[in-house]
């Protein structure tokens, strides 16, 4: 994190020829004049235009949360490092382009485990996401929160914080969940989770012959509750996949405070004090 200094020239190629960047201007000069008793106003101006801008970018103004959204007048800036390219592929964006990812030498560090003798000498593949949003935009896209019991397990082994009905807020404030759900799950986040829109005759059977063996069948695995069968959910929306940076990232870049740097990959972090 760092400081932007009073007086320093915008530049246009971050998006700070807008709205926001002319009031982000205005603020730097108030500084400089030692005038901060003017600044909450035209802090809550800012904080109006840059909900505005963000909930057209989203299209829906309900899922920014328009009181969590942090006031874009902190002089603090943001740069974010990714080591692989952008996310621009239609790979990414079609569902089924998964399995062109899987082994893909641009969009994946296409790690392996090391050999083991149980598997034959193989080392397996590890696929991890090399662009933006990581392996979320690499992946099948299946959203499962886990086990409550494995997070119970952490929190008694001495990580606060980690217990299930801790960590549960926090699922239901980052996701949608498309369509009816119970209070475990949430609506309004920006991670959107639906259900497959597709099903297939041998899915079914293989479920309706484990309901008929006294099996349950659980339309919801997500809510504290994985036992039984049914189908994934999904984190994609309108068809398309809805990785953590069509998520989160894509309803910021418009802030002038956020740089984005693609293909940079860190060898090391110089720090001064607090400055990277």
């Amino acid at each position: 994190m760092g400081r932007i200094d009073p007086g320093v020239e915008m530049r246009a190629d971050i998006g700070l020829a807008t709205k926001v960047g002319k009031i982000h201007w205005i603020v730097s000069v108030m500084l400089a004049a030692g005038r901060e008793d003017l600044l909450e106003p035209v802090r809550h101006l800012a904080r109006r235009i840059q909900v505005e801008q963000q909930a057209r970018a989203a299209d829906d103004l309900a899922t920014l949360r328009a009181a969590d959204v942090p006031v874009v007048m902190e002089l603090d800036t943001c740069l974010l490092l990714e080591a692989g390219p952008p996310d621009r592929s239609m790979w990414i964006d079609i569902p089924a382009g998964f399995t062109k990812l899987l082994n893909h030498d641009k969009f994946n560090w296409n790690f392996e485990m090391e050999a083991e003798d149980g598997m034959a000498g193989r080392r397996i593949p590890c696929p991890r996401g090399r662009t933006l949003g990581g392996s979320s935009s690499i992946n099948g896209m299946l959203y499962v929160r886990g086990q409550p019991l494995d997070y119970d397990t952490w929190s008694q082994l001495g990580n606060r914080g980690w217990s299930y009905e801790s960590v549960l807020p926090y699922f239901k404030k980052s996701e949608h969940r498309e369509g009816d759900a119970d209070d475990s799950r949430g609506k309004g986040g920006l991670l959107n989770v639906a259900d497959m829109t597709e099903s297939h005759p041998l899915c079914d059977a293989f479920i309706d012959a484990a309901e008929g063996s006294g099996f349950r069948r659980n339309k919801d695995y997500n809510n504290g509750d994985q036992e039984g069968f049914g189908y994934y959910q999904v984190t994609m929306k309108n068809g398309k996949r809805w990785s953590t940076a069509r998520a989160f990232l894509d309803p910021a870049r418009s802030r002038p405070n956020l740089r984005i740097e693609t293909d940079a990959l860190v060898q090391n972090i110089v720090l001064e004090g607090k400055r990277a």
